[in-house]
């Protein structure tokens, strides 16, 4: 009979449900765009009437979208600028509020400005920005001055119990007050001298 194929049940089952298979993959949204790259792979004249259904109702839903990220994408911008600014502002005002207590500690301090890169090397060291601990830190580290030359007011030797002079009176002075007074007495009555004021009284 003309037009028509005979063939085995078995074979057009096959048929059958490949067909039913490719028609539910090109039907469902999930698959179907993957489903006619491969049909089109095989057959790139073949046609898909649910596509450009597809696309009539997509096409404008993405281009809505993407004016959407394009409007996200031109906020982000402005606060990132925003947020770049606000942190250089905050950290030009950080350097000028350092650059105020280091003056500050200098002078109360009197540093020198070698002495004040140390206080800056320890604040980095320590990764602490507390300027007055590092301030203290330096200057406990800093080599203390000698005596000065030509300026010395005080006695070489201090002796005040008389005993590096060998002086007996004043030890005995220390030793026994007392005592001292009574034989500076009596050493001033036997003195000549004394005797001869008294006479001449």
């Amino acid at each position: 009979m003309p037009g028509v194929v005979q063939v085995d049940s078995g074979q057009l089952t096959l048929v059958q449900n490949g067909a039913n298979l490719l028609e539910r993959m090109l039907g469902d949204p999930r698959t179907a765009e993957q489903a006619e790259k491969l049909v089109e792979t095989l057959n790139p004249s073949a046609e898909f009437p649910l596509r450009r259904q597809r696309e009539a109702v997509l096409t404008p839903v993405m281009a809505e979208l993407e004016k959407e990220r394009a409007r996200v994408a031109a906020l982000e911008a402005k606060w990132a600028e925003r947020e770049a600014k606000d942190r250089e502002r905050e950290e030009k005002a950080q350097e000028t509020d350092l650059a105020r207590r280091l003056s500050a500690i200098q002078a109360k301090r009197g540093f020198s400005d070698e002495t004040m890169q140390k206080v800056m090397n320890r604040m980095r060291e320590e990764n602490n920005p507390d300027i007055e601990a590092a301030a203290a830190w330096v200057s406990e580290s800093l080599p203390r001055p000698g005596p000065m030359a030509g300026h010395d007011y005080l006695p070489s030797t201090v002796d005040p119990f008389g005993t590096a002079s060998d002086d007996a009176a004043w030890a005995n002075l220390h030793k026994n007050p007392t005592r001292w007074q009574d034989d500076e007495l009596r050493s001033i009555i036997r003195d000549p001298d004394f005797l001869r004021l008294g006479n001449a009284a």
